[in-house]
């Protein structure tokens, strides 16, 4: 049984950080905000300042006290 129960503690680790963040890809800017499409969603969301981001970009989410926001961009 112990072995079933670590399973299913690391399962509810995945699951908290799949809750948490997502991956997207940016298909417009305004502004400084992005409109980024994820899992077929379009979402309006704000951006962190430490990076210019570009339409096409693939990248990083996470939901927050106040929203989702746009974390960085992914490189290939």
């Amino acid at each position: 049984m112990p072995s079933h129960r670590f399973e299913r503690e690391i399962q509810e680790q995945i699951d908290d950080a799949n809750r948490k963040f997502r991956v997207g890809q940016v298909t417009a800017i305004v502004g400084s905000k992005l409109t980024v499409t994820v899992d077929g969603a379009t979402l309006t969301i704000s951006r962190c300042a430490s990076w210019t981001p570009a339409v096409n970009d693939i990248v990083l989410i996470a939901t927050t006290q106040v929203g989702w926001i746009a974390i960085c961009k992914v490189l290939p």
